[in-house]
């Protein structure tokens, strides 16, 4: 049975975790800090039944890269937005880190719906959605009000994700096997585990992989997908790969697991930049900015062919020199992130790795 991940977004405080609990009956934050502060503070996995696995991901400003990582390994998004607060900065910043990964499907929850009692209010706020919505291309599957107050609200919407097992189908662009890391532990008596979501092609118990950029040889010592021992995984699944011969300190987020010698790592490539509409930055030759490949997030720089700068809504190509070597394929998209103050304000797509010459 095909799999499907599906990732909340949303600003800090808007009832995310809660209703990831109430529609899986599992609480997301797991570390004490979590626990201690009452915020999400990095991803959290959770099933809502055989086949779908959401993401968890955190509100906060600061946890933005949490966030990117999380919205790369997913195919669909739960958008929360509380009814009290309505559309807020990190509504926005999540919505478009989604649309600019290609994640341009999902539902919409307006949770707290029992804190305000003016249903005009709500009307207002659903309205709001739906417009900021349509202007990123992102479609809604259905609108949901989510009273906090009465546990069966959710079940409309949990009946909407079940259902999309029927409908959807996650075709693999490469019969090449890749995925990108989201978490890494140790398990005693296993060894390393490593998780993430199957981006192409298929593994089997006992293949020789490698791990990328770090081009570590291992292999699959045995694979578990929802919890559940399998002999292999293929494209949209979920997957905990056991390693062998590998320390745990050796692996992290941001790494990708590949069949072996399909992918050269690389710190220059040519990409296509489209500037995010709403945003006030500007792209300047040269500038350090943040890059968000995959699960991975490194620093580098920029250079821009046809102009001196990019302003928002302007598309262009473009030269990225990294400052680390990363794992990447044609047609990948990725996100950009200013330096400082950290705002998201592209997307990108790659043209071309491994490029040899330099542009000045």
């Amino acid at each position: 049975m095909q799999q499907i991940v599906v990732g909340t977004a949303g600003h800090i405080d808007h009832g995310k975790t809660s209703l990831v609990k109430a529609l899986t009956g599992f609480d997301t934050d797991q570390l004490v800090e979590e626990k201690e502060r009452g915020l999400t503070i990095d991803l959290g996995f959770a099933y809502l039944n055989e086949s779908i696995t959401i993401i968890d991901v955190p509100g906060h400003e600061k946890f933005i890269r949490n966030m990117a990582a999380g919205a790369a390994n997913i195919h669909y998004g739960l958008i929360v937005v509380a009814a009290d607060d309505g559309v807020m900065p990190q509504t926005i910043e999540h919505l478009d880190i989604l649309t600019l990964l290609g994640v341009n499907k999902g539902w919409v929850a307006i949770t707290k719906t029992d804190v305000i009692k003016d249903t005009e209010w709500i009307d207002l706020v659903e309205l709001d959605i739906q417009e900021r919505l349509i202007a990123r291309g992102f479609h809604a599957l259905s609108i949901n009000r989510i009273n906090n107050l009465n546990s069966n609200s959710t079940d409309k919407l949990k009946k909407d994700i079940a259902s999309i097992t029927n409908v959807k189908s996650i075709d693999s662009i490469s019969e090449f096997f890749r995925m990108n890391i989201d978490r890494v532990f140790s398990k005693t008596g296993f060894g390393t585990v490593a998780t993430g979501t199957v981006l192409n092609g298929e593994v089997k118990q006992g293949s020789e992989i490698e791990i990328l950029p770090s081009t570590i040889k291992a292999k699959i010592r045995g694979i578990q997908s929802h919890g559940e021992s399998v002999d292999k995984v293929s494209s949209g699944s979920r997957a905990a790969l056991n390693l062998s011969n590998i320390s745990s300190s050796e692996i992290s987020r941001g790494h990708s697991i590949c069949t072996a010698g399909i992918l050269k790592p690389t710190r220059k490539i040519i990409v296509n930049i489209k500037m995010i509409k709403s945003t006030n930055w500007k792209i300047k030759n040269n500038q350090r900015l943040r890059f968000h490949f995959g699960t991975s997030e490194v620093l580098g720089r920029i250079t821009i062919f046809d102009s001196k700068n990019l302003k928002n809504g302007y598309s262009a190509n473009a030269v990225l020199n990294l400052e680390s070597s990363v794992a990447i394929a044609l047609d990948d998209k990725f996100i950009i992130r200013s330096y400082s103050p950290m705002n998201t304000i592209a997307g990108g797509l790659v043209l071309e790795t491994n490029i040899n010459f330099s542009w000045s």
